[in-house]
């Protein structure tokens, strides 16, 4: 069976543009509504996080705003994960760079949760699946695949959010763009595509059944949980736990209202008294933000937990 390339997974995306998103919620369904693309440009990209493109103006600003935002968590840094920070650093600025995107805080806090998670990362070993549940601009995606690159990297998004991860990543992997990334849209495919230890697999949010059917050794979740409708909370839950040995890192705010009401609570996520909890706290790099003003940071409208938890296997 064939299985799309790269460029055909972003072709596929691009025609269903326009096409109602079962999977996407009240947040998403107001936020994405002025998402246009033309081919090679996007408009209407400011809730999916930043992504400027490299200038004076915006790095000086970014630098700054980035050292005053997170002045206490480099403080913090010992010998030891000072050395892991600065080698993870390294090669985020040089996918920023590759990819024609300001260093900003987004990808800065992405450094950070793996430098936080080095060592749970490292004892993953090689050849397992890693699942990202909603990217932004591919950020967390193709950082992996430099820190982590033996593994095989399962993105999972709302269509348009997943397009836009695309264009990003294929900027990053350019040449190797077609044989390293591909869509799967059944299970067929999937189990293609993971015969073929392809190196990224896309599934959108409305295929994402199809993890039930994917060893997953790790997953990552920040701050889009938080924007989803509480069953599809549960339905991730529930797929995650068909894999026999899942860490699970969340890092979602502690508690978020919805434009229609709905609440959503990090610790009424469907967690069960089986789960291995390794580690729950308030997350350091997620409580302030840098913005162009005095003081030039700027809290967060609500307190931001990350939990880093074995799941209790149903298979």
């Amino acid at each position: 069976m064939k299985i799309k390339t790269g460029n055909e997974s972003i072709q596929y995306l691009t025609r269903s543009l326009n096409k109602k998103d079962l999977s996407s919620s009240i947040y998403w369904n107001e936020h994405h509504k002025n998402l246009k693309f033309d081919g090679i440009d996007f408009e209407g990209l400011s809730m999916l996080g930043n992504s400027k493109k490299r200038s004076f103006k915006n790095l000086v600003l970014n630098f700054f705003g980035n050292i005053l935002a997170f002045r206490n968590i480099f403080k913090s840094l010992n010998f030891s994960n000072l050395f892991c920070f600065i080698s993870i650093d390294l090669k985020a600025r040089r996918i920023s760079k590759v990819v024609n995107s300001v260093y900003d805080f987004d990808r800065l806090r992405h450094t950070l949760t793996l430098v936080y998670l080095n060592k749970t990362i490292s004892q993953i070993g090689k050849g397992k699946n890693i699942a990202i549940i909603g990217d932004g601009f591919g950020t967390l995606t193709t950082l992996l695949g430099v820190v982590n690159p033996e593994n095989t990297r399962i993105l999972v998004n709302l269509n348009k959010s997943l397009l836009v991860d695309l264009i990003y990543i294929k900027r990053f992997y350019s040449q190797n763009f077609d044989d390293y990334v591909t869509l799967v849209t059944d299970l067929d495919s999937l189990n293609v595509a993971l015969e073929q230890k392809k190196k990224i697999i896309c599934i959108t949010a409305e295929d994402s059944y199809l993890l039930k059917y994917v060893n997953l050794t790790m997953v990552f979740n920040i701050a889009s949980m938080q924007e989803m409708n509480n069953h599809d909370i549960d339905k991730y839950f529930h797929l995650f736990r068909h894999s026999s040995e899942c860490i699970f890192y969340c890092c979602n705010r502690k508690e978020k209202v919805l434009e229609d009401g709905t609440i959503n609570r990090i610790y009424n996520y469907p967690w069960v008294i089986e789960d291995t909890l390794l580690m729950n706290e308030i997350c350091p790099w997620h409580q302030y933000f840098p913005v162009i003003t005095p003081p030039f940071y700027k809290k967060y409208d609500g307190l931001v937990i990350h939990i880093l938890a074995k799941l209790k296997s149903i298979s």
